[in-house]
C-alpha cells in the first residue's frame, strides 16, 4: 500500500489553519482573543466549543474533545485516520500529493500516528499543570516565583501557558485511571509509582506546525534553591520530543526569525519570554546547556545571523566559544551583544523597571554599535597571553574553521583578520589555505564518485536487518558500524557499496561510567540474540582490548565477540560517545544527593519512592544509579554483598505507636533509650556536621539480660540485624572489621563482648564517637583507600564496663540487669521477637520523610535541650550532657507528629536521664585502688567455673557482716585484674 509521502504531509501541515478548517463545521463567532461556537458533537443551546489561535489549542468543554491542530479536530470529528486526514487537507488547500512505498515512509507514517495518539495526553497534561497554577493561593511559592520574582502579567501567563506540578499522584491517578499510564511513562510524565515532576513551575516546549501550536514536552524550574535537586529539568526525548532539533520560542520566533534574517540566542526559558515581550521577538534558547548540531541546521533554514546574548563571563563564555566554531561552520555570521550592566536578559528587564528607566530593546536589536564580531571575539580569546608559536598554531586551527565558510566575501575577511590579529605572515596563511582548498579539492571528487551510487546502493544491509536504513545511518556514517537483531555489524570495503558484517551474537550498551580514584567501572547492558539480557558492571580497563572485553562479556554467558582490533576500536568509540555518566552506590543508606538507598527501593523525602529495578538500576533527577548488591544476578551469591542484602525496607504489621508499647514492655525503660537512639541514628550525618561526634550506646549487664535482643531491635530499623564485631579479640580484631563503620551511612553496627583493660581497644572506641575514621592501607574499596569513614553509630554490649573515665563519658549506659523472668515475661519477649522479625524498617522510611524539618531545627532545638539539661545537672560531665541532649532533641522534635506518638511522656525521659547520669557519674567517681579491686571482686563472682568466687566455698554472708577466704579469693581477683587492666594486682594492704 503506498504511503503520503513525508514531504507531502509536512507541506499540509504548514498550509493548513486550524480555524479555517474548524470553520467548517462550527459557526464560529470572535470572542475577545478565542473563537466559540456551538458543539459539533452535541445538541446545545448555548457554545461550548472554544478555539483559541494564540494557544493553538481546540477544545469542546461539554464533552471533553480537545486537541491542538486540524488534524486532530479531523481525527476526532470525522472518525477518520491520521492519513485521511491528511488526504482531507490536501484536498481542500490544493496540494497534490505525492505517495512512496518502501521502508523509511512508513516507518515516518507510523511515527506520526504514533505522535498523534501520544499529543493529547500531554496537552491534557499541561491543562492540568495550568489549572493547578491558577489554583494556588496567591502568597504560594509558585505563584511568588512567576508573579513577584519574574513579575510576569496574567496575560504573559497565559500566552506561554505557564503552570505548576504539584507532584505526588497529581497526574499519575488520572492517567491509571484513563488507561493511559505506558503512554505517561513513554512521555515521562509519571515514573512507574508516581509523578515525576514535583513542586515545580512548568513552561511548556511547544513547537508550530502552520498555525498549529503543538506541544512536544516539558521544563520545569524548582522552587527549592537546593544544590541537591536540579533547578530546571526538561523532558527526556520521546516520540514527540527531540531535544537535539529543538529550540525553546521558536513557535513565536519563526516569523521575526525569517523576517529580520538573524535570531538572539540566550541561555534560559525566562530571558526568552523577556526579550520576545520586551521588543526582541525573534529569541531563541536550546533546553539545556548543549546546542546539537540539529539544531544549528533548523536554524540555518530561516535566517544567516546568530547574536549570542550569554553572560560574558563564567559558563556562559564557555558555550560562546564552544558554539561560536560550530555556527560559523554551518555558514552563519555570528555577532555578540554584552547588556550593560552585565545581567541576564530575564534581571536586565527588572533592573531597568526598578531604576526607572525606559529602556528601548527594539534599539538593542537593531543599533550595529552594541555588537561585537563572533569571529573576532574568537580570536582574541585564542590569542590572548600566548607567545608567537602558540599563536602560530591557533592561528592555523582558525583557518581550517574559516576555509570551510562558502561565503567567499566573509572567507576574505576574516582571513585579513587573522592576518592583521595573529601577526603571523601572509605567505604562511595562504599556504595553509591552499593546503586545505587542496584537500577540500580531492574529497570533492570523491564524494562525486560516491554520489554516483543511490541511497539505496550505497549502503547494503543484510537481508535479515528489517531497521530502516534512514533511522542507522547517521550511526553508520559517524561510527561505520550499527546494531540490530541483538548483533554487532561493522562496516565492510574501502569504498561503495558498503556492506556489512556481523561480529557478535549480542548488543550492548554502557548505562554509566561511574568514576573512581582507583577503580573506574562501566555500568554495561548486555543482550543476546536468544533474548539473554545481563546489566553488571566491569572495570574500564576491560574495555580496552578485544581480549579483556572478550573474557568479560562471556563471564556472564552466551555472549561472544569475534572482533579484533579494528572492530573493537569502532564499538568503542561508538560506545563511549553514547554512553551517560552516573554513580556506583557501594554505601546504602543516607546518600549526599537527597536520598536513602535501600537493597530493594530508594526513599526520598518527601516525595514517591524510586524503585530499583533487577539490574540494581535506579534513576533520579536525570541521573542513573547502579546500586550492585540489588542487581539480581548476585541474589544466591553467598558470598557477595551478603551485609548490603540486609539493608531492605520492610513494612511494619503494626503502627509505631503499638510497637513502642511492646519495647517498653519487654525492656522498660531501656526500650525507651533503643528507641530514642535509633531515631537519632537515621539524621545522624546532621548531628555530626554539627558536633562532630555522634552518641554511642553501651547495653551493660550479665547474660541472658536482653541486651541482643535490644541491640537487634535497634539494628531492625535499617532491615534485618547484622553480624555483631565480637571484640575478645581485642584491638586486632575492630581494626580488621572497622570498615564496616564505612559501608552503611546512618545506620547502626554491633559491638559485643567489651571487656575492659584493653587501652588500645579503648582508644580506638573513642575515635568513633569522635568520629576520626582510621587509617588503613590496601582495602579495594573507594571508602577505604587511605582513611575509612566513620559513617555508622555505635551498639556496644559487653558484661564488664569501662574503667577510663574519657571512655566512660563517650557511652550512653544502660545498666541491664535484670536476669529473671516469669512466664508473662517471657511471652511479651517472644511477642516482640516476632513482630522484630516481621521487619520493622518501614519506621525508618516514616521519619525520613520529616528529615528536612530535622536539618532546619536540629540545631536550635539541641542548644536549647542542652541548656536545660546542663542547669538541670551541673555535675554531669560535659559529654554525657551532650549525648544525651542528642537524644532529647529528636525525642522533643517527633513527640507532636501523630504518626509518631511515643510512650512515653518528656518526664519519664528526664528521669531516666538522671538514672543514667547517676550510674556513669558513680563510676567515674570508683576509679580507686579499692573500688578497682571490688569491681574485680564481682566480676569474678560471675566468671567461668574455675575461677569463680562461690557463696559457701570462698564467702559467706552473715546479717550484715561479709566474711571471705583472703587468700582464696585474692588469687582470683589477681587473675581478674589483669584481665581488666593488664597490669598486676597490688600486694595486700
Amino acid at each position: 500500500m503506498p504511503f503520503i509521502s513525508k514531504d507531502s504531509i509536512e507541506k499540509v501541515w504548514e498550509i493548513s489553519d486550524m480555524v479555517e478548517v474548524i470553520k467548517d463545521f462550527v459557526e464560529l463567532k470572535k470572542a475577545g482573543a478565542q473563537f466559540k461556537g456551538l458543539s459539533p458533537w452535541i445538541n446545545e443551546s448555548s457554545g461550548s466549543f472554544m478555539v483559541s489561535p494564540a494557544k493553538g489549542i481546540w477544545k469542546d468543554f461539554s464533552n471533553g474533545n480537545s486537541g491542538n491542530s486540524a488534524v486532530s479536530f479531523l481525527m476526532k470529528k470525522e472518525g477518520i485516520t491520521y492519513p485521511e486526514a491528511i488526504e482531507w487537507l490536501a484536498k481542500k488547500y490544493n496540494v497534490e500529493l505525492q505517495y512512496e512505498d518502501n521502508k523509511a515512509t512508513r516507518a515516518y507514517h507510523e511515527k506520526q500516528e504514533k505522535k498523534e495518539a501520544l499529543r493529547p495526553l500531554l496537552e491534557s497534561s499541561l491543562r492540568k499543570f495550568e489549572q493547578a497554577f491558577q489554583e494556588l493561593p496567591e502568597d504560594h511559592p509558585a505563584k511568588l516565583e512567576v508573579f513577584g520574582k519574574r513579575e510576569y502579567s496574567n496575560d504573559i501567563v497565559e500566552d506561554y501557558r505557564i503552570g505548576y506540578a504539584p507532584g505526588g499522584k497529581f497526574l499519575y491517578d488520572l492517567c491509571v485511571a484513563n488507561g493511559r499510564k505506558a503512554d505517561a511513562i513513554t512521555l515521562g510524565l509519571i515514573s512507574d509509582t508516581g509523578d515525576k515532576w514535583h513542586n515545580r513551575v512548568i513552561y511548556p516546549l511547544v513547537e508550530r506546525k502552520g498555525t498549529s501550536l503543538l506541544p512536544v514536552g516539558i521544563a520545569g524550574r524548582a522552587l527549592v534553591d537546593n544544590k541537591k535537586y536540579a533547578k530546571w529539568i526538561n523532558s527526556a526525548d520521546s516520540e514527540l520530543y527531540k531535544k537535539g532539533i529543538f529550540w525553546y520560542g521558536l513557535d513565536k520566533a519563526r516569523e521575526a526569525i525569517v523576517k529580520k534574517g538573524e535570531a538572539w540566542l540566550v541561555e534560559g526559558y525566562n530571558d526568552v519570554i523577556a526579550w520576545q515581550t520586551n521588543g526582541i521577538p525573534n529569541t531563541i534558547a536550546g533546553c539545556g546547556t548543549a546546542i546539537a548540531i540539529g539544531q544549528i541546521r533548523l536554524l540555518k533554514k530561516l535566517c544567516d545571523r546568530i547574536i549570542f546574548n550569554f553572560d560574558p563571563d563564567g559558563p556562559g563564555k564557555k558555550a560562546m566559544l564552544r558554539y561560536i566554531p560550530e555556527f560559523i561552520k554551518e555558514g552563519f555570521r555570528v555577532q555578540l551583544v554584552v547588556n550593560q550592566p552585565q545581567l541576564d536578559p530575564d534581571d536586565f528587564i527588572r533592573y531597568h523597571k526598578v531604576a526607572a528607566r525606559k529602556y528601548d530593546l527594539s534599539n538593542l536589536s537593531d543599533n550595529i554599535n552594541y555588537r561585537q564580531d563572533g569571529f573576532k571575539f574568537l580570536m582574541a580569546h585564542r590569542f590572548k597571553a600566548k607567545d608567537a608559536v602558540a599563536i602560530a598554531q591557533s592561528t592555523k586551527e582558525l583557518v581550517q574553521l574559516v576555509s570551510d565558510i562558502s561565503d567567499e566575501g566573509i572567507r576574505s575577511i576574516y582571513k585579513d583578520w587573522l592576518t592583521k590579529e595573529s601577526s603571523v605572515k601572509p605567505t604562511e596563511i595562504n599556504k595553509w589555505f591552499k593546503e586545505l582548498s587542496l584537500i577540500k579539492d580531492i574529497k570533492g571528487n570523491q564524494n562525486k564518485r560516491i554520489q554516483e551510487f543511490s541511497s539505496e546502493d550505497f549502503y547494503r544491509l543484510p537481508e535479515s536487518v528489517k531497521e530502516p536504513l534512514e533511522n542507522i545511518r547517521p550511526i553508520i556514517e559517524k561510527y561505520q558500524m550499527f546494531m540490530a537483531n541483538h548483533q554487532i555489524y561493522v562496516q565492510q570495503g574501502a569504498e561503495p557499496p558498503f556492506t556489512f558484517k556481523s561480529y557478535s551474537n549480542f548488543d550492548i550498551e554502557i548505562i554509566q561510567h561511574m568514576q573512581d580514584e582507583k577503580y573506574p567501572m562501566k555500568l554495561v547492558r548486555i543482550k543476546n540474540v536468544h533474548k539473554l539480557e545481563r546489566i553488571f558492571d566491569m572495570q574500564s580497563a576491560e574495555m580496552n582490548t578485544p581480549m579483556s572485553f572478550e573474557n568479560a562479556v562471556t563471564a556472564h554467558g552466551n555472549f561472544r565477540w569475534k572482533g579484533g582490533r579494528k572492530e573493537h576500536e569502532l564499538l568503542k568509540t561508538f560506545l563511549f560517545d553514547s554512553m551517560g555518566t552516573g554513580r556506583k552506590i557501594e554505601v546504602l543508606g543516607w546518600q549526599p544527593e537527597g536520598f536513602w538507598v535501600w537493597n530493594n527501593k530508594v526513599t526520598v523525602p518527601s516525595e514517591n519512592d524510586i524503585t530499583i529495578d533487577d539490574n540494581g538500576v535506579f534513576e533520579h533527577k536525570n541521573v542513573m544509579y547502579y546500586v550492585p548488591s540489588a542487581n539480581k544476578i548476585y541474589s544466591t551469591n553467598i558470598y557477595k554483598f551478603e551485609a548490603q542484602k540486609r539493608v531492605v525496607s520492610l513494612p511494619p504489621t503494626i503502627n509505631f505507636q503499638n510497637f513502642t508499647n511492646q519495647l517498653i514492655k519487654v525492656h522498660r525503660s531501656h526500650g525507651m533509650m533503643g528507641i530514642l537512639f535509633s531515631i537519632a541514628s537515621i539524621f545522624q550525618d546532621i548531628v555530626v556536621s554539627e558536633l562532630n561526634s555522634f552518641p554511642m550506646l553501651f547495653l551493660f549487664g550479665p547474660a541472658s539480660s536482653g541486651k541482643d535482643q535490644l541491640a537487634d531491635v535497634c539494628q531492625s530499623f535499617s532491615g534485618r540485624p547484622q553480624t555483631a564485631i565480637n571484640l575478645e579479640g581485642g584491638v586486632s580484631t575492630i581494626k580488621a572489621q572497622v570498615r564496616e563503620f564505612a559501608q552503611f551511612c546512618n545506620l547502626i553496627s554491633q559491638l559485643s563482648e567489651y571487656k575492659n583493660g584493653d587501652p588500645k581497644l579503648d582508644g580506638v572506641l573513642k575515635g568513633l564517637w569522635d568520629r576520626r575514621g582510621y587509617k588503613r592501607g590496601n582495602i579495594d574499596s573507594h571508602v577505604g583507600t587511605e582513611s575509612i569513614p566513620i559513617l555508622s553509630s555505635v551498639i556496644m554490649t559487653g558484661n564488664y564496663a569501662p574503667d577510663q573515665e574519657a571512655l566512660i563519658s563517650r557511652f550512653i549506659w544502660e545498666f541491664m540487669d535484670k536476669t529473671v523472668f516469669d512466664d508473662e515475661d517471657t511471652k511479651e519477649y517472644e511477642k516482640l521477637s516476632d513482630i522484630v522479625k516481621k521487619g520493622i524498617s518501614g519506621y525508618t522510611d516514616m521519619f525520613l520523610h520529616h528529615r528536612a524539618s530535622v536539618k532546619n531545627n536540629f540545631k536550635g532545638r539541641y542548644r536549647e535541650f542542652k541548656s536545660t539539661l546542663a542547669q538541670r545537672r551541673p555535675e554531669a560531665q560535659s559529654r554525657m550532657v551532650q549525648n544525651l541532649s542528642v537524644l532529647g532533641t529528636f525525642y522533643q522534635m517527633f513527640q507532636n507528629i501523630p504518626e509518631v506518638s511515643f510512650p512515653f511522656s518528656h518526664e519519664d525521659m528526664m528521669s531516666h536521664f538522671d538514672k543514667t547520669i547517676d550510674s556513669q557519674m558513680s563510676k567515674m567517681n570508683s576509679a580507686s585502688v579499692i573500688n578497682r579491686w571490688w569491681d574485680c571482686f564481682l566480676a569474678s563472682m560471675r566468671g567461668t567455673v574455675a575461677d569463680q568466687i562461690r557463696d559457701g566455698r570462698d564467702l559467706k554472708l552473715d546479717g550484715d557482716r561479709l566474711y571471705f577466704n583472703f587468700t582464696s579469693c585474692y588469687n582470683r581477683v589477681q587473675r581478674q585484674w589483669y584481665t581488666q587492666y593488664r597490669d598486676s594486682a597490688r600486694l595486700r594492704e
